[in-house]
């Protein structure tokens, strides 16, 4: 080994020296940078300051890809469904009356298969972490936790990872038929069964902003496709069953109970002292709901999509609804004479049937603002000849939209009370505008 010359020694002392004023957060090739920058050799050229800039933006990269790796390896197993044990992996079970010494090696043995399962349900739920975040980069977004037998999220995560192994390409049927159709229905499917338990009083059922999220997150999906204008063709009676159906059947019920959980808190506060021990009551959902469908209608206007049998069904649940108000309305019975007469005609009600016309108030704008929405979607003056829809489907949305109205000019003549000015506006607002598409 040959000596190192005075001019290596001083090379290395001033390396030295100059390392140990390097700044701490600062890596070791951006520090070599900026000595170059400030003590240029002679002779050479100055370099662009872009170089340390791009320098400094790779590693900031790094390290954030680093740490949103390790984020979503946290998240999933925290949100991990904890792993039960099959019939396979539970240990043997023990004699009546074994020996002591058979005991001790038969709990010994135990206890090293259960420490197994515990290994194999930790590696389990690691090994779960890589279809979600494939599932988190095809839809762009987090899912809220749904466990249960009801296991929307599950439907959706199935489908995606069906997307991912055999993704669908332009002009091919076969996987419209055999791929995106059947598990875009069981998303819809698995969706209307906890609907089911969202809209029902008392029922135990997963979040409604949890749901509507998976909803909108299916829909982003399925317009991403190249065959998202077949897709949607094809899944238009699905989206009627699963979706418009349910939702519309619901919001008269869903007003009742919201309408009477605020008249009982306000009842119950009113009466109470200590007003900080009454609950709150809880959201409204029906907002949820109208922005699920307000969604769906607008996305398909935007592809373009034939929508009026859609957009029929959604109007022929709306006509059954509002009937279903009115003849609420007109067969209110009248109250006991001991409750007092207003005005010798109008008989003082009960409590439940002022909550009950409260209801249906809110009841009517939410059905009437489903149905613009869908009116919406249709072009102006649809042609009758826009898809092949039933004639029988056309005259049962003319006669209905024909009586509600003829219903509301006798219901007015014979109660001596019409209904209120903005409720009326509401009504003639939807008939203007089903007569604007051809559907009157």
């Amino acid at each position: 080994m040959t000596p190192a010359t005075p001019t290596d020694t001083l090379r290395v002392a001033v390396a030295l020296v100059a390392l140990s004023h390097k700044p701490p957060e600062q890596s070791y090739a951006s520090y070599v940078l900026d000595l170059r920058e400030r003590f240029p050799v002679i002779g050479s050229q100055h370099e662009d300051p872009w170089r340390e800039r791009t320098l400094k933006l790779e590693e900031d990269l790094a390290s954030l890809k680093a740490k949103l790796q390790k984020q979503e390896i946290e998240l999933r197993k925290r949100d991990a469904p904890p792993q039960v044990p099959g019939p396979s992996s539970l240990p043997p079970s023990s004699p009546p009356c074994p020996p002591k010494k058979k005991a001790k090696k038969s709990k010994t043995k135990n206890g090293e298969e259960n420490q197994a399962v515990a290994v194999t349900s930790h590696t389990n739920a690691i090994a779960g972490v890589k279809p979600n975040i494939e599932l988190l980069s095809l839809v762009g977004q987090y899912f809220p936790p749904i466990r249960g037998s009801l296991d929307v999220l599950g439907s959706l995560s199935s489908f995606t990872r069906e997307l991912t192994a055999k993704p669908p390409r332009q002009k091919q049927t076969h996987d419209l038929r055999e791929i995106i159709i059947p598990n875009a229905r069981r998303v819809l499917q698995a969706f209307s069964s906890a609907l089911k338990l969202v809209v029902t009083p008392k029922a135990t059922g997963p979040p409604i902003d949890d749901l509507a999220t998976i909803f909108i997150s299916l829909l982003s999906t399925l317009e991403g496709l190249p065959l998202a204008t077949q897709t949607f063709t094809e899944l238009r009676p699905d989206f009627v069953t699963f979706v418009i159906t349910p939702i519309m059947r619901s919001i008269i019920s869903i007003s009742v109970t919201i309408t009477t959980r605020i008249v009982t808190t306000n009842t119950k506060a009113k009466s109470t002292t200590n007003k900080s021990s009454i609950r709150p009551a809880s959201s409204d959902i029906r907002l949820v709901l109208f922005d699920i469908l307000r969604r769906y209608f607008a996305l398909i206007a935007s592809l373009k999509i034939p929508t009026l049998s859609t957009v029929e069904a959604t109007v022929l649940h709306f006509t059954r609804e509002i009937e279903r108000i009115f003849q609420f309305s007109t067969a209110t019975t009248p109250a006991p004479a001991s409750l007092g007469v207003i005005d010798g005609n109008i008989v003082a009600l009960s409590r439940q049937q002022r909550i009950r016309r409260l209801a249906d108030k809110e009841s009517f704008w939410y059905l009437c603002a489903i149905c613009h929405s869908a009116l919406d979607s249709l072009p102006a003056e649809t042609p009758r000849v826009e898809e092949s829809t039933s004639d029988l489907t056309s005259n049962a949305v003319m006669e209905g939209l024909s009586n509600l109205a003829a219903s509301i000019l006798k219901h007015e003549s014979d109660n001596g009370r019409g209904l209120g000015e903005i409720e009326r506006e509401l009504l003639l607002a939807v008939l203007e505008k089903a007569w604007l598409r051809n559907l009157l």
